[in-house]
């Protein structure tokens, strides 16, 4: 037994070591290493934090958000209907609680923080369960304890089983402690133009209001040319086994309990409120979550009566949008729907603006 006490000890004293070394050197370069671009989301970011906002109405989500909600659309249609809105799209494939908190902090620097501005914002991604994602920037970049308290919330409020929480724990825990040993910083600090951060979307994405042409991207950009060419080639098929089906789906059709996610949503819709917003939830048309999006809708509306939501979560209430035409591949629309999709919450915003909110 003796004999393993050495390399154990030697064993100790290298991590030991490795951790100072750590930990020094995460010290020197939140000192003086230049911030790493993460994309798309630094460049949103950068735009809302400079601009301090002339924008009255923000759409803050995932990539249904950026691909389904066209700013002009929405703001020419609300004029229509006698309101004035200046919008802008927030919104950022993949985003996650913590990235979404960011976002929220960048907003709390401007406002009347007299309830004005409504925000539109939605359910919030969990981290992807994906080793290269870990070790992205973009996910490097948000690796505080308060980042980790985000991520933990994110995973453990999700109507998933306990095996699967317990995966996306595993993977976040993970990028947390790539981050704390510094791995990708200290190549960063020594080699910064190799981390050029090609921002997605950018291509056909007017800054201006952070929407996206979705026509440009397909003409341009190969992966997303691909994704149309297949959903056309079983659109059809399509429509009839997967969206005439979503008819017959209610809320009594999920299997876990959606309350904790609801609860999260209104801590969301808290943190907006309370730096001076409107916050208003919006559920995107989805076939694969359908009977989850509308247990979601009304649980969040009974838990936070309070607060507005918006769920296109209804085939039968939104034909259009449950139409294939109007889609671009199995989870968002194509600029058709957004039109459609973007004019429908224009209504829904002036209505509850003339009703005071």
């Amino acid at each position: 037994m003796t004999r393993f006490i050495k390399p154990l000890k030697l064993i100790c004293i290298f991590l030991c070591a490795l951790l100072i070394f750590s930990g020094f050197t995460g010290w020197a370069l939140s000192t003086y290493a230049p911030n790493k671009p993460s994309g798309l989301i630094t460049e949103k970011l950068d735009y809302l934090r400079h601009d301090r906002l002339n924008e009255n109405v923000i759409f803050l989500g995932t990539s249904q958000t950026f691909r389904n909600v066209n700013p002009k659309i929405f703001d020419s249609r609300a004029e229509t209907q006698g309101c004035r809105f200046t919008s802008y799209n927030a919104g950022v494939p993949g985003l996650t609680l913590e990235e979404m908190m960011s976002f929220i902090e960048v907003l709390s620097l401007s406002g009347d923080k007299e309830g004005a501005r409504l925000v539109f914002f939605t359910d919030p991604l969990p981290p992807k369960p994906v080793l290269q994602d870990a070790k992205s920037t973009r996910t490097q970049n948000y690796s505080s304890i308060q980042d980790l308290k985000y991520r933990m919330e994110n995973v453990w409020s999700l109507p998933e089983p306990v095996w699967k929480r317990f995966a996306l724990t595993g993977f976040a825990g993970l990028s947390h402690l790539y981050a704390f040993l510094n791995i990708g910083d200290i190549s960063y600090w020594l080699f910064p133009q190799s981390y050029d951060a090609q921002a997605d979307g950018l291509g056909g994405l007017s800054m201006q209001k952070g929407f996206p042409s979705l026509s440009y991207d397909i003409e341009n950009d190969e992966t997303i040319r691909k994704r149309s060419d297949l959903f056309q080639a079983e659109h059809d098929i399509w429509q009839k086994n997967v969206l005439d089906k979503q008819l017959q789906t209610d809320a009594q059709d999920i299997s876990h309990d959606i309350k904790p996610r609801a609860k999260l949503l209104g801590k969301i819709a808290a943190s907006l409120s309370e730096k001076g917003d409107t916050p208003i939830l919006v559920i995107h048309p989805e076939p694969e979550t359908l009977a989850q999006d509308i247990a979601l809708a009304q649980t969040y509306a009974s838990l936070f009566p309070d607060y507005k939501v918006v769920s296109f979560a209804n085939p039968r209430l939104y034909p259009r949008l449950w139409d294939a035409a109007n889609w671009f591949d199995k989870t968002h629309l194509n600029e058709n729907g957004a039109k459609i999709l973007s004019a429908d919450l224009a209504n829904k915003a002036c209505a509850f603006m003339k009703e005071g909110r």
